[in-house]
């Protein structure tokens, strides 16, 4: 174990020592605020606490996205791997079908706990619960195992109490942590900042939460809005307002996506094919200015495109990660790049017929726009997303 690794691992297990001291409430504020690109260590403790709160259960239950793992099937048992999310979510819901979580005194809101009670994403984050909700009961209906289903409990959007964490509780509860290790594990000095290394802030609104949100946007049906776990949904036209504007928001960037990735396609062509292709057939000046052109051309398309979808993203609150950003793109150019030897190479070829070339040009450019429409959708996906 390097330096840096014992210096995380001490910090590990001071802020341990800290939670087994603390209160359900300060459990609740950890939960609230744990980072879950971190070790797990302290929600499965926390879960598994006798006095740990039903809201506690929820959030975490929640916010680890039941909805995308079949946790219902997990074989390994929580705590075997520091960052396995499904174990933990079985285990809250085999304690909500047996023993239950007894201490109910914290406050619970689909919305508030999760960042979504702004009021343009209200409407859709309720939506987008509701749909998880409808999503996880209809995947259960094959599962013999009552014990893993998803619990009435669980399907709730509120839980009335106390008001416990939320954002303008951040800065009081880091001043509640140990203070930070440097890199060699020793102490740090009184003017080191106090807010530790291993548990980075979130932010006040879930990245992946409010994307599946605007994707789950739209009505369900009257037999949908009877179900216990749909009250208090917002009318049709409350709804309308601000889920059509994000919509098309989230339209627009997708689009602008996939305009920075096939443009990118189309420089690689032109980078792979023009220059040996105009050198090799001695072209005329006229023909260099054109590809000069139609390449410059391209990456200003590109330049334009990738700031329109900057600022799309934006305005739903979203930034995209930038190695999302600089994977899709290479790959698109590679692949463009690779396109336009491979068309050069057939037309230096002269066993090769023309009805070929034309063949294979059209396969290529047909495969490079749906290449470009998976990119830019990889660019929506959750992972590819955080809070601006």
């Amino acid at each position: 174990m390097d330096s840096v690794e014992l210096a995380f691992e001490r910090l590990h297990q001071r802020q341990m020592q800290f939670l087994q001291n603390a209160s359900p409430d300060d459990w609740h504020r950890y939960a609230d605020n744990h980072n879950w690109n971190d070790r797990l260590d302290g929600l499965f403790w926390i879960v598994s606490q006798p006095d740990c709160d039903r809201a506690t259960a929820m959030l975490t239950f929640w916010k680890g996205e039941p909805a995308c793992y079949d946790f219902e099937t997990e074989e390994e048992r929580m705590g075997e791997d520091e960052y396995g999310v499904a174990p933990m979510l079985r285990y809250i819901a085999e304690r909500f079908n047996t023993t239950g979580y007894p201490r109910s005194e914290i406050a619970y809101d689909c919305l508030e706990d999760h960042g979504l009670n702004f009021p343009e994403y209200a409407a859709m984050g309720k939506a987008g619960r509701q749909a998880d909700i409808k999503a996880i009961i209809e995947r259960q209906q094959e599962i013999a195992d009552p014990l893993v289903k998803l619990h009435p409990d669980l399907q709730l959007l509120h839980i009335s109490g106390r008001k416990v964490g939320g954002y303008a509780d951040k800065s009081d509860y880091y001043d509640l942590f140990p203070d930070q290790v440097d890199d060699e594990g020793s102490e740090p000095d009184d003017k080191m900042a106090t807010r530790p290394q291993h548990f980075v802030p979130a932010a006040p609104s879930d990245a992946s939460s409010r994307i599946r949100a605007l994707r789950h946007q739209g009505g369900e049906s009257s037999e949908e809005a009877a179900s216990p776990w749909l009250a208090d949904r917002p009318s049709d036209a409350s709804r309308d307002s601000g889920e059509t504007q994000a919509d098309a928001g989230l339209s627009e960037a997708m689009f602008d996506a996939f305009g920075l990735i096939v443009n990118m396609a189309g420089v690689g062509f032109g980078v792979g094919f023009a220059p040996k292709h105009l050198t090799t057939h001695s072209a005329s000046p006229l023909l260099w200015v054109a590809a000069i052109v139609g390449i410059t051309y391209g990456s200003y398309a590109v330049f334009s495109n990738f700031r329109k979808m900057q600022r799309g993203v934006a305005a739903l609150g979203l930034v995209i990660v930038p190695s999302w950003i600089t994977t899709t793109t290479t790959i698109a150019t590679l692949s463009g790049i690779g396109v336009g030897r491979t068309y050069l190479a057939l037309l230096d070829n002269p066993a090769v017929t023309p009805f070929t070339r034309y063949g294979f040009i059209t396969a290529a450019g047909i495969g490079l726009l749906v290449l470009s429409i998976v990119m830019a959708r990889l660019l929506f996906i959750p992972r590819a997303l955080r809070d601006a």
